[in-house]
């Protein structure tokens, strides 16, 4: 993939003051953990005008150019058109400033096999004090603002470290019996990975409440609500 933005990776690398990798220096003196997810919202009309062949290799692409432009930043491919970004940042703020540097070098259109072409990216992000391991919310967070994003059509990010005060839980409560009978519970299934033998050895499911206003709503903010609330068993 060739592109106009390739003078851009300046404009990337100056980011990595934001990003503390381990590295000869010595070890990482992180504060915070970031996950990023990025998906290309307009994936589908480029299938038509690539070709499925091509439109399949573009996501590893994509995520190789982000490895170029931000050596600190660990990327891998999660799907046809979703990249996850993970990496380490002093502040929620630095580490939304990242990718908003990345996003901003694939602002332009780009050669695609000798035809340009606009690659419409949208992101999630989610960070968590560093020390706090709990990768399943970590990506919960990520995939909440995600969600957001692609409604947005922008940059969502999401500090977990902070009480989400717009859940209002006696509110949650009041609606959740409706929400069960309108189908808007669901499950999603997180496999679990053996690393070291390369493979997926069992999955967990993880309920999510799509509201119609909202958006996700992460099982930690109705959960207990739903216990309080004595609807805990419906």
């Amino acid at each position: 993939m060739n592109d106009d933005a390739a003078g851009e990776g300046g404009a990337a690398d100056t980011a990595a003051g934001t990003v503390l990798a381990r590295g000869a220096g010595g070890p990482a003196c992180t504060r915070w953990r970031a996950l990023a997810l990025c998906d290309i919202a307009n994936f589908q009309s480029l299938r038509r005008h690539l070709g499925r062949p091509r439109a399949d290799t573009l996501i590893h692409d994509l995520a190789d150019r982000m490895s170029d432009l931000q050596p600190g930043v660990r990327s891998m491919t999660a799907g046809r058109s979703l990249i996850e970004l993970g990496f380490e940042a002093e502040s929620p703020v630095a580490a939304r400033a990242l990718v908003e540097r990345l996003a901003t070098c694939f602002a332009r259109s780009v050669d695609l096999d000798g035809e340009r072409h606009l690659i419409q990216l949208v992101w999630g992000i989610a960070v968590a004090p560093f020390g706090d391991d709990d990768e399943v919310r970590l990506t919960e967070g990520a995939e909440a603002a995600l969600e957001q994003a692609r409604t947005d059509s922008g940059i969502v990010s999401i500090d977990l470290s902070q009480g989400h005060a717009a859940f209002d839980g006696a509110a949650l409560v009041r609606e959740l019996p409706r929400a069960i009978a309108a189908g808007q519970l669901f499950l999603q299934y997180q496999p679990k990975v053996n690393v070291r033998r390369e493979a997926v050895t069992g999955a967990e499911a993880l309920v999510r409440w799509h509201h119609p206003v909202r958006g996700l709503i992460l099982p930690g903010e109705f959960i207990s609500a739903a216990e309080d609330g004595g609807e805990i068993v419906a």
